[in-house]
């Protein structure tokens, strides 16, 4: 079984009609430490602030 996370970047825009939507931006992996409990995360991030979101693999889309 595969524990590999996703890190994802969280930004919300609005849209053209003025509907606020949320992007998910690919950033990261996290996965479990071998001795230990927790989790290693290697990010790849060109501004380090704002919100994440550790989550299964699996494809993502503007909601």
């Amino acid at each position: 079984m595969n524990k590999q996370l996703d890190v994802l970047s969280v930004k919300t825009y609005t849209d053209k009609d003025g509907n606020e939507k949320k992007k998910f931006i690919p950033c990261g992996i996290a996965f479990p430490r071998k001795k230990e409990e927790g989790y290693v995360v290697k990010l790849d991030l060109h501004n380090s602030t704002g919100d994440y979101l550790l989550s299964q693999k699996k494809e993502w889309k503007e909601s």
